[in-house]
């Protein structure tokens, strides 16, 4: 079976076409929501996006889960899970807890990960991969940042009247709260 994949070096410079895909037109754009793109000269040109990879908290004391307001868009307004990107350098749980810190001014342990799972954000304008962890407070008092206008505990009852982003919402069902 090996054998029959190896690449035959007299088609090795080979162009292979593509099956079931068609090259647009030379110049001009084409559907950009699907492909986020345009091409020019034959050539797919993608717009300079980045990949946004964070790490956020579900922290619970009890029967009630800990969310933040968030000051600032995307989601200006909506209740999310306090969290951010991960740095250069930093796994997610060091990016949790740096994030803990920064936005709510508590110091915290992770536990585990949230829906053992990584959650994804992807639409024409962001591009997000999301590691949710469960932590707990270890010291501090709730002091929300600029990021987030206010934090505070909820039940399973005042989760049903709030306004939180459907990632946030899927992360609640994974872990059973909604």
């Amino acid at each position: 079976m090996l054998k029959n994949a190896r690449m035959d070096k007299s088609k090795k410079n080979q162009k292979i076409p593509l099956k079931n895909y068609s090259i647009p037109e030379k110049t001009g754009s084409y559907d950009t929501v699907k492909h986020r793109g345009s091409v020019k000269n034959g050539v797919i040109q993608r717009p300079q996006k980045s990949i946004r990879v964070g790490s956020a908290v579900l922290i619970t004391e009890g029967d009630k889960i800990l969310l933040g307001r968030r000051n600032k868009e995307p989601n200006f307004g909506r209740w999310v899970l306090p969290g951010g990107k991960i740095e250069f350098g930093e796994t997610h749980i060091q990016a949790a807890s740096r994030e803990a810190k920064e936005e709510l001014g508590l110091e915290i342990e992770v536990v585990r990960l949230a829906g053992n799972r990584l959650y994804y954000i992807i639409n024409p304008d962001e591009h997000r991969i999301i590691v949710y962890n469960i932590a707990r407070i270890l010291k501090g008092d709730i002091s929300p940042s600029s990021d987030i206008s206010e934090a505070r505990f909820f039940t399973r009852d005042q989760l049903k009247d709030i306004e939180i982003t459907p990632v946030v919402a899927q992360v609640l069902k994974d872990e059973g709260w909604i």
